[in-house]
């Protein structure tokens, strides 16, 4: 298949008037109400793009008022749009936030040099295998994308007279990169190989100097759950290094495509991303459906086909979806290859789902990826067929929907096994408001050897951290290569000081919803899903994040976002604690 030719049943078709978008002066105002000043307008084609400055919201170090966009067409047209409003900013996430994303994961000793070689090498590892992967499955990521991409390329150089250090690898990188990495880690597969690359550069290189994320946070609240009985509000904190780039990068985006995929008609959305990120750390469409991608560290990858996953598969849901059914069936369809969770949330419906994510394949064996010497500690074949959850799997994957209800009889095998690693065990911490360590320095998970329980049994209200809930799919994350080999030194440190953060997570989170269960309104919402914010209860957590050069003020490590889905408002808060929130009114702009 050549570069042009398209993925499924792409419908491209050149938008060359503004036929069916809202006029220039419409969006003008559109930004006016939502507290901008429209500062840039250009034209490709007969479709525009919009850069809107914030009249309230600044970044603290800069001292900049921070920005939004608005982008309309075909894929390329709108990356070419978006190239021409923001050709600087796509360079710095091209370039310098890729470059300074990944080492966040690198833990050469502390010694810089080494890990400036470290970084070199791997880099160079990694993006010959991305180029690789592109060649070898090209239809997995539908062509759009990399339509946009090459868009966002010929806008920058059109706006910097080719003046740009952007390129379609590099934007290829940024987009796709972090799902190779991990179901190459999660996996250990091919780390030989890796590490023999590396060795024969950096002969003191081992393994171990690896270490994979693992966070993420989101929540679902609707009808009883809300102070009016009928509001629907999506939380969403997407956990992330900013690499020193993403505080100062960070953007929504409003997208009102034309496209249509695969019998999906193409629907206008606002993304929380950054211009370069063709995927979404968030979004949320005029249909009232919000997304947002967690991290989930399981051995159920195909490290050789790694396919369309996290931000880019948000992305995806986001511009083709009508409900969340739809989203699961999109997700569903798509050429996956890596373990993640994916929450959506219907505000049309009044419903929600996390999509447990492993790869695509017709049947999963999950006692497959549990240790031998475990293996009489959990459930056999038998067990699993006596027990099943009601959501059956679906091409790797298992829907938790708001009114999911956990097979108890799981938990019947939680005793055993913390008695086995040595860890207290009580019933409470089992209970609907229990928890499993009590405060975020404990250390009372057996690693992820034990099933988590699903705290949250009302059917308004849907929650996740980093784990997956549904006890089939559970063991997945119960295999050695993301936990702990036999042999330390071969070890990856996949999110293995991270097991109880989760948990912790998850508990704390699950408690904040539970009190405020029947009164949750929007700046509650807000408080809920900003619960680790540094003036919060629990300001400890962040206390590791980067501050700004004056000390006063801590980064947001990623982006924090709150979806009003009944009136289809996004809100959202980057950069630094002491910014203000900004939002988007998305049914203004169209």
């Amino acid at each position: 298949m050549k570069e042009n030719e398209t993925a499924g049943s792409w419908t491209s078709r050149a938008v060359h008037n503004t036929a069916g978008f809202r006029s220039t002066e419409d969006i003008i105002s559109a930004f006016e109400h939502d507290g901008y000043e429209v500062i840039k307008i250009v034209e490709y084609e007969g479709v525009r793009g919009f850069m809107a400055k914030s009249k309230t919201a600044f970044n603290y170090e800069t001292g900049e008022r921070k920005l939004s966009y608005y982008v309309e067409g075909t894929s390329f047209q709108m990356g070419y749009l978006m190239g021409l409003l923001a050709p600087q900013t796509v360079e710095r996430m091209a370039v310098d936030y890729v470059y300074n994303f990944i080492p966040c994961m690198l833990k050469p000793d502390g010694d810089p040099e080494k890990f400036r070689l470290l970084w070199k090498v791997l880099w160079c590892f990694i993006s010959l295998a991305t180029r690789w992967l592109r060649r070898k499955y090209p239809k997995d990521i539908p062509a759009m994308y990399a339509e946009e991409m090459k868009g966002l390329v010929a806008g920058c150089k059109k706006a910097t007279n080719g003046n740009t250090k952007v390129t379609f690898n590099k934007l290829w990188n940024l987009n796709t990169s972090f799902d190779l990495i991990l179901s190459l880690t999660y996996t250990n597969f091919g780390m030989s190989e890796l590490e023999r690359y590396v060795k024969k550069r950096l002969p003191w290189f081992n393994r171990t100097m690896m270490m994979m994320p693992a966070f993420c946070n989101g929540f679902s609240a609707f009808g009883a759950a809300t102070a009016s009985g009928n509001a629907h509000y999506f939380g969403r904190d997407f956990m992330l290094s900013t690499g020193n780039v993403l505080e100062f990068t960070a953007a929504m985006i409003i997208y009102n495509p034309v496209e249509s995929f695969d019998g999906h008609k193409a629907v206008p959305f606002v993304s929380m991303a950054a211009p370069g990120f063709v995927g979404s750390l968030a979004a949320m469409n005029n249909h009232g459906i919000g997304m947002g991608v967690n991290t989930v560290p399981a051995a159920n990858c195909a490290p050789c086909r790694p396919g369309i996953n996290s931000v880019l598969l948000v992305r995806h849901c986001a511009q083709y979806s009508q409900s969340a059914q739809e989203a699961v069936a999109i997700t569903t369809e798509s050429q996956r290859g890596v373990s993640w969770l994916y929450i959506v949330a219907d505000g049309t419906a009044d419903k929600a789902v996390v999509i447990e994510c492993g790869k695509k394949e017709i049947h999963t064996d999950y006692l497959s990826y549990i240790p031998d010497n475990l293996k009489k500690l959990l459930p056999d074949q038998a067990f699993l067929k006596a027990h099943p959850s009601d959501i059956p799997q679906q091409m790797g994957l298992m829907q938790r929907w708001n009114d999911y209800r956990y097979p108890q009889a799981y938990m019947s095998f939680n005793k055993p096994l913390f008695e086995h690693f040595n860890k207290p065990y009580t019933d409470w911490q089992f209970s609907e408001k229990g928890y499993v360590d009590k405060k975020v320095t404990d250390t009372g998970c057996p690693f992820t050897y034990y099933f988590s329980p699903q705290r949250e049994d009302k059917k308004d209200l849907l929650l996740v951290t980093n784990m997956y809930i549904i006890p089939e799919i559970r063991l997945a994350m119960m295999n050695a290569s993301t936990v702990k080999k036999a042999n330390p030194a071969q070890a990856i440190k996949i999110a293995k000081t991270t097991y109880d953060d989760v948990q912790w997570r998850y508990d704390v989170l699950n408690d904040e919803l539970l009190n405020a269960y029947g009164h949750i309104d929007l700046a509650a919402a807000k408080d809920i899903i900003s619960f680790l914010r540094p003036d919060g209860k629990y300001p400890d957590y962040t206390e590791k994040n980067p501050t700004s050069s004056d000390g006063k003020v801590r980064t947001i490590q990623g982006t924090i976002s709150l979806c009003d889905l009944k009136n289809k408002v996004m809100e959202s808060h980057y950069g630094y604690y002491a910014d203000a929130w900004l939002k988007l009114t998305l049914p203004q702009y169209l």
